[in-house]
């Protein structure tokens, strides 16, 4: 499956990926945990519905462009991206505990500043 930024169908990504069970979501994407059909690898697939970002397109090229340069142990990895006429799917690395706004939000202002502090001081 191509990640050059060509089109592709949804038929030639679920060929490749099972996609499974809804992790996470916000105001542009859904988040799924998928699975590479050859290698039972486990992955987050982020779903982008293209639609909602019209407009803001520099928001997804950004996205691909940052996270695809970056490889550190505290940043999610983005392995592929595929593009449909209607959707774009980034496969990125699975993380567990949650989603991080709800916890900032759970927990307030203190929590942001000591989690910035912490990532800072072992970044």
């Amino acid at each position: 499956l191509p990640s050059d930024g060509s089109v592709v169908t949804l038929s030639d990504i679920e060929r490749h990926y099972e996609i499974g069970r809804v992790v996470g979501d916000g105001n542009f994407a859904v988040v799924h945990e998928c699975f590479r059909r050859d290698s039972r690898e486990i992955f987050a697939m982020k779903i982008v519905e293209r639609s909602k970002l019209i407009g803001r397109e520099h928001m997804m090229q950004n996205e691909l462009s940052l996270l695809g340069s970056l490889c550190h142990p505290h940043i999610v990895q983005l392995f592929a991206h595929h593009h449909t006429r209607t959707h774009s799917y980034l496969v990125m690395e699975l993380v567990s505990g949650g989603d991080l706004f709800e916890a900032i939000n759970e927990r307030g202002a203190f929590f942001l500043a000591l989690f910035i502090f912490s990532f800072l001081l072992f970044f």
